[in-house]
C-alpha cells in the first residue's frame, strides 16, 4: 500500500517467489509500477510471481476476507503485537506499507492481526526497509513443503 520504489516493489517480489507466495496485489495508482528498474530488483522473479493491480486495496481485502483470507498488515509498534506473538492462521495476505506513512488508515482497519519486527528504534532511524521487512514478515507464514 503506498510502495512507491520500483526497486523495492522488485524485491518484494524477490521474496515472494522465494516464500512461495502466489500473487501480489497493489493499487493500480500511487504505487511502483513494473518498471526495467524492479524487474533488475526482482531478479527475474517479476516474470514469474502474478501482479495483481486493483481499483481499490480496501475492496481487494474485503473480497479476501469474505474467502476467509486472515488480513494481516505491517504496523507501528504502538498499534499492533511482535509477529513472533501473533497467531499464525492460513490463508493470509500481508499488507506492508510506504516507509514514511506507513499503511493507510482505510486500508489498515481491513486487518485481523496487526503486527510488527520488534526492533531498536532511533531518531530518524525508526522502521526497516520495506522489502527487508516483507521478508522477515514473509519468511513466518512460509510453510516448509511436505516430503509425504
Amino acid at each position: 500500500d503506498g510502495v512507491t520504489d520500483p526497486r523495492n516493489l522488485g524485491a518484494i517480489l524477490r521474496n515472494a517467489l522465494w516464500f512461495d507466495v502466489p500473487a501480489i496485489i497493489t493499487p493500480k495508482r500511487n504505487t511502483a509500477q513494473l518498471t526495467s528498474a524492479a524487474v533488475k530488483s526482482s531478479a527475474g522473479a517479476a516474470c514469474i510471481v502474478p501482479i495483481v493491480q486493483v481499483p481499490n486495496l480496501a475492496r481487494a481485502l474485503d473480497a479476501l476476507k469474505a474467502a476467509d483470507v486472515w488480513i494481516y498488515a505491517a504496523a507501528q509498534k504502538e498499534k499492533s503485537q511482535p509477529f513472533g506473538q501473533a497467531p499464525l492462521n492460513r490463508p493470509a495476505a500481508l499488507i506492508m506499507g510506504d516507509e514514511g506513512r506507513g499503511i493507510r488508515p482505510n486500508v489498515a482497519n481491513r486487518a485481523d492481526v496487526p503486527i510488527h519486527i520488534p526492533g531498536q528504534s532511533l531518531p530518524g532511524f525508526d522502521s526497516l526497509n520495506v522489502s527487508v521487512a516483507a521478508g522477515i514478515l514473509l519468511s513466518t507464514f512460509y510453510e516448509l513443503p511436505s516430503t509425504d
